[in-house]
Order: C-alpha cells, then structure tokens, then sequence
C-alpha cells in the first residue's frame, strides 16, 4: 500500500468475524455484529446493531455492495446491492 493511501473501518465492540470475511474501506459495523463467513463488505457500508449474515459459500459470498446499509437486527442471507437500505426482515425498504 502506497504511504500516502488510508483507509479505515469503524469497528464497534461485541462483534464476530469467522472465516473468508472481506471488510472494504469506510465500512461501519455497529456493536454486536456478527459474520458466520464467506461475507464480502463493499465499501462505505455500515451495518446496524445486532445484524447477523449467515454464511456464504466459497463460490457465492454474501456480497454487499458499495453504499448499502443493513438496518439494525438484520438476518442478511442474501446479497445486497449497491446504494438500498435493507430492513428486518432482510428485504428492500420502499
């Protein structure tokens, strides 16, 4: 990396990170996030309270795409696309 790049993440407490989980720059998670593996998190992403995403699969990650947030309590099994706010259940807020 080129001295002059940064990057960052805001990571909370209370949270789990398994196995083949990609965190991208400006990712957000709140406190007691949990990643069961094969989690890909675009960049500028932030993930709600208490959200869980249940395991991928070597050959189809859960992806997250750039700019999306999962709202708080959130059970993503599925991925998200770029730029939508998904609810509880995980799904596309209107």
């Amino acid at each position: 990396m080129s001295k002059n790049m940064q990057t960052s993440l805001h990571i909370n407490i209370h949270y789990t990170i398994s196995h083949d989980v990609v965190l991208q720059d400006y990712a957000t998670l709140a406190p007691g996030v949990h990643f069961s593996g094969h989690v890909h998190l675009g960049k500028i992403v932030y993930v709600g309270t208490g959200a869980v995403f249940i395991n991928g699969s070597g050959e189809k990650p859960i992806m997250t795409g750039y700019d999306a947030a999962i709202v708080a309590g959130d059970c993503v099994t599925d991925s998200i696309p770029p730029n939508e706010t998904w609810g509880v259940p995980a799904k596309p807020l209107k």
